[in-house]
């Protein structure tokens, strides 16, 4: 039975682009001896008072 199966499949072609090469080593930098492991971010955060709209229901509105 083994044998029949090995004669009925016929083998796979080879492939039509080589296999991509995987790059060692991550995105991030190296840290040298006695850097410090963060450095220092400064964020400035804007508030902004948004306008308010009249309600479509009319339930802001006095009748």
């Amino acid at each position: 039975m083994a044998d029949l199966a090995h004669h009925a499949v016929r083998p796979r072609p080879g492939r039509t682009a080589p296999r991509a090469t995987k790059r060692s080593g991550t995105g991030y930098r190296t840290l040298r001896p006695g850097e410090p492991p963060t450095s220092r971010a400064t964020y400035t955060i804007n508030l902004m008072l948004l306008g308010t709209e009249p309600r479509p229901d009319g339930l802001s509105q006095a009748t």
